[in-house]
């Protein structure tokens, strides 16, 4: 290799050693942000199993739900249809209209 004159050997070795700073810092920086994916990829997976186990602990409730639904719907002194009120309220206001006692209508 020949130096361009002028220039000695000194002269030319800071660069290298600016370019190897430079380089060792942007692998420091590098490595800081691959750390702080790595910490923020951990949080986002403890965040999502909580919510698949608050998701399963639901399915529970879903089911205590459907069960009481079902008991509900089973007997007819529960939970009447709202068309069935609407047709003895119906059939009450005919009774009273023609002089007729509620216990008629009621049986």
């Amino acid at each position: 290799m020949s130096s361009t004159p002028g220039m000695s050997s000194s002269a030319s070795s800071p660069e290298p050693l600016t370019f190897e700073q430079h380089r060792n810092n942007l692998l420091a920086e590098i490595h800081q942000t691959t750390e702080s994916i790595l910490r923020n990829l951990n949080l986002i997976n403890r965040t999502i199993e909580a919510s698949v186990e608050f998701g399963r602990n639901m399915e529970q409730v879903e089911k205590l739900w459907s069960m009481f639904e079902v008991v509900v719907g089973a007997d007819p002194g529960l939970a009447k249809p709202p068309e069935r009120e609407a047709h003895r309220a119906s059939e009450k206001e005919t009774a009273a209209f023609h002089g007729m006692d509620d216990t008629a209508v009621d049986g």
